[in-house]
């Protein structure tokens, strides 16, 4: 079954340890209670963007994700997601950036991934969106971008 609705999301959050960080991050993104079944990076034919979702607890949903922990007081960390939708009939594609660096930055990353891979699908019409987010690290703390596939 190909999916055909696309939900992004973003968050960053500290926590007591590496891991409660990246989960802390997955509640405040409003997806901490589903499993992700970890995809490559491409974005079906036909699909929409959607503001939201409505799925149950323990849901198993494919997810193109990236995120990064800190753990150095006053550190700066992103994560960014960008998607490449096209015009026609064809499969766009999703590129993920995390890093010890500004939100600016990583959106240039993806952003730069995004027209390479587009130039080697030798698709030209496509609009971009970009999503990201940037965190100061008090302790321990974590970014996280994704896209949801339904």
């Amino acid at each position: 079954m190909t999916p055909n609705k696309a939900f992004l999301c973003y968050s960053a959050a500290e926590g007591a340890t590496e891991l409660n960080a990246f989960d802390n991050a997955l509640l405040s993104a409003g997806v901490g209670n589903f499993n992700f079944l970890k995809l490559s990076s491409i974005l079906p034919p036909k699909t929409i963007v959607v503001d939201k979702i409505d799925l149950p607890d323990g849901s198993i949903v494919p997810a193109v994700y990236t995120s990064i922990v800190g753990k150095s007081p006053k550190e700066v960390i992103s994560s960014s997601i960008s998607i490449a939708i096209p015009n026609a009939d064809k499969a766009g594609v999703i590129m993920e950036y995390s890093g010890k660096c500004s939100q600016k930055l990583a959106e240039k990353k993806t952003e730069e991934m995004i027209k390479e891979a587009m130039k080697a699908r030798k698709i030209k019409t496509y609009k971009i969106k970009t999503i990201s987010i940037e965190h100061t690290v008090k302790k321990i703390g974590c970014t996280f971008a994704c896209v949801l596939l339904i």
